[in-house]
Order: C-alpha cells, then sequence, then structure tokens
C-alpha cells in the first residue's frame, strides 16, 4: 500500500514537472518571437544612424562651400566698392554712385530651390 501512495506521488510530480517544461518552453518561444522585431528595429534604427551620419557630411560640406562662397562675395563687394570710396571728396556725391550701384544676384536655375535660398540669403 505504501508503494501504491509513492507511486502515485511520483506520477503526480511527473506531471506538474511536465506542465512547468511546456509552460517554460511556451516562455521561451515567446522571447524568441517577441526578439524578431526588436532586432529588426535595431537593425532599422542603425539604417538610420548612418543615415543621419551621411547626411551631416553632405550638409557640413554645403555649409563650407557656402561660407567660402560668402567670403568670395564679400572679397568681390569690397572690390567694387573701394574705387567709389577712393578719392571722393562729397559724400553726397559718394551716397549717389551707391545708390546706382547694382549688385550681382543669383539667379534661380530650377534645380535646387534650397540651395538657392541659402545662396540668397
Amino acid at each position: 500500500m505504501y508503494s501504491f501512495h509513492l507511486v502515485e506521488e511520483l506520477l503526480m510530480k511527473i506531471k506538474q514537472t511536465e506542465a512547468e517544461v511546456a509552460r517554460w518552453r511556451e516562455a521561451c518561444e515567446l522571447e524568441v518571437e517577441a526578439r524578431k522585431p526588436a532586432e529588426k528595429s535595431l537593425q532599422l534604427a542603425d539604417n538610420t544612424a548612418a543615415w543621419l551620419c551621411k547626411l551631416v557630411e553632405e550638409l557640413s560640406k554645403q555649409l563650407e562651400e557656402a561660407e567660402s562662397r560668402n567670403q568670395n562675395r564679400c572679397k568681390a563687394l569690397r572690390m567694387v566698392r573701394s574705387p567709389f570710396a577712393i578719392g571722393e571728396s562729397s559724400n553726397t556725391h559718394n551716397q549717389a554712385h551707391h545708390q546706382n550701384l547694382k549688385l550681382p544676384f543669383l539667379r534661380f536655375d530650377w534645380e535646387d530651390p534650397s540651395g538657392w535660398i541659402y545662396k540668397a540669403e
């Protein structure tokens, strides 16, 4: 009789252990499934970061080029302005020359509106 209870107890523990194994297996499968979207999200974040780095590099290059053009324009303006300032005795006459002075302005080439606006500023 004692061995019968012992066998029943062991069978019950086996069933409980099998149920626990099934729960752990399901939890592991759910964790593996949950990991897939996280990996996709991480890959997307990596791709976005790489794209943003390239964009920052390109914008930095454009900024350097624009600063260089701006420095060249300032030099050109000083060269255009200097003949009127040298040798003029009257301020009113000097102002009249400046009022009639035409400065070159960039023409829109229908290709890059934001770049044209940036150059025009």
